[in-house]
């Protein structure tokens, strides 16, 4: 369900990084960049409560909050039988680069509604260090 206040923003879809002599360097350069129509919103009070709880809502930046009907990857370690680790795809938005961080299902509550709602809502931080991103492996 696309509203009129998607706009087009570009997403690095980043491939996995190595680990070289113990550090991860990550493959920050190489990948996948798409277009995708979304909402740009700065996140709510409540909101940053959330974030401020996750690993990530740690460090010091600016944060967004995305709304797409595109599904995006999160910055993921592998942490559980089943589940990949992922890099995490990059937002560009004002000139800045963000990190995806954080994923809502917004079809899940759909199921508990007489109206579909079919979009993703996605929080990503500012990156500070280029060449510094966090472990994923």
């Amino acid at each position: 369900m696309a509203t009129s206040f998607r706009r087009p923003f570009q997403v690095l879809v980043r491939n996995m990084g190595n680990w070289v002599e113990g550090i991860y360097q990550p493959d920050d350069g190489i990948g996948l960049k798409r277009t995708i129509m979304a909402t740009v919103q700065m996140p709510s009070t409540g909101d940053l409560g959330k974030i401020e709880l996750l690993p990530y809502g740690k460090r010091a930046g600016r944060y967004i909050k995305i709304y797409t009907d595109e599904r995006l990857n999160c910055v993921n370690q592998k942490i559980a039988p089943g589940r990949q680790a992922l890099p995490g795809d990059i937002f560009y938005y004002d000139g800045s680069e963000y990190l995806i961080f954080g994923e809502s299902d917004f079809q899940m509550l759909g199921r508990s509604r007489s109206t579909p709602v079919s979009h993703w809502r996605y929080y990503a931080c500012e990156l500070i260090e280029s060449a510094e991103l966090e472990n994923v492996s």
